[in-house]
């Protein structure tokens, strides 16, 4: 079990190292202008030719524009004067996204991760079991999504292997960062199927004779917090740590005696994901 974990802790380090050298690092130039903004990141170009380095207060209310220029200074503007709008630091020589920036921009996303749940096995001995995730939806904001997706799950549920597909809805987010990196939340709320796995389902698994009659699924919670790092373009890499609540019941026979069991499995979890 610790092999396994240090082996999942070496792929997270070799993640976020991959994401420092191929995608944190901007030019030096780069990183000598972001600095000249002091807060004023923000610059509109108007039809006459004039430049303002600001920051948009206000941006299409009774068809105007609202800046602060340095000093505090407000001005308002018409929109039919604005020839466009930039964001310089946000840019890079390519026009591509600043890959220093981890939050993430994009009106959808999509979320895809694999990682390894704590588990025990019939004999009460610790072990892994392993997931996969999927899921999709809206960026209401640049730290505050809403979607939908689901798991594949597999595990002991302390007596045999055991199989799940989780269905959830989740809200999914970060603490407002422009760094390379950002703490995460995730909080997934849904329905567990658990299935009747034919493999568990075969006389002699262990020394000892155990056989899965039935499985019904139940309640499903996945709190987790993490860290994000950027990517190239809008991808951003993830590392997290959560917990899984799965609620199941079982009809086994084992020994050639019939077991009915409700279970409420609450496992730990480490994964590694990406977001794009």
């Amino acid at each position: 079990m610790r092999t396994i974990y240090l082996f999942l802790f070496c792929l997270c380090l070799s993640t976020y190292s991959y994401a420092q050298d191929g995608a944190l690092k901007a030019p030096r130039s780069e990183r000598r202008l972001s600095k000249e903004y002091n807060g004023y990141p923000d610059l509109v170009i108007l039809k006459n030719g004039s430049e303002l380095r600001c920051k948009i207060i206000n941006y299409g209310e009774n068809g105007n524009i609202r800046v602060e220029i340095e000093g505090g200074t407000k001005l308002v503007y018409p929109l039919s004067e604005v020839e466009r709008i930039e964001r310089p630091e946000l840019v890079t020589n390519k026009g591509e996204e600043n890959r220093r920036d981890s939050s993430y921009s994009e009106r959808r996303y999509f979320f895809l991760n694999m990682g390894i749940p704590g588990s025990i096995t019939q004999t009460g001995a610790p072990d892994l079991g392993i997931f996969m995730q999927f899921s999709g939806g809206w960026a209401k904001k640049t730290n505050l999504m809403f979607g939908a997706g689901l798991s594949m799950l597999r595990m002991s549920n302390g007596f045999m292997p055991s199989s799940h597909i989780p269905i959830f809805a989740e809200i999914r987010g970060d603490f407002k960062t422009k760094r390379p990196w950002a703490f995460t939340y995730n909080l997934a709320v849904g329905y567990n199927v658990a299935l009747l796995d034919t493999a568990a389902t075969s006389a002699g698994w262990w020394n000892d004779s155990r056989r899965m009659l039935g499985a019904k699924g139940g309640f499903y919670a996945r709190p987790e917090l993490g860290i994000r790092f950027a990517g190239k373009k809008h991808i951003r890499w993830h590392m997290g740590f959560g917990y899984q609540f799965i609620r199941a019941a079982y009809e086994m026979e084992i020994n050639n005696s019939l077991i009915a069991t409700e279970q409420w499995m609450i496992r730990p979890h480490l994964s590694v994901g990406i977001l794009f």
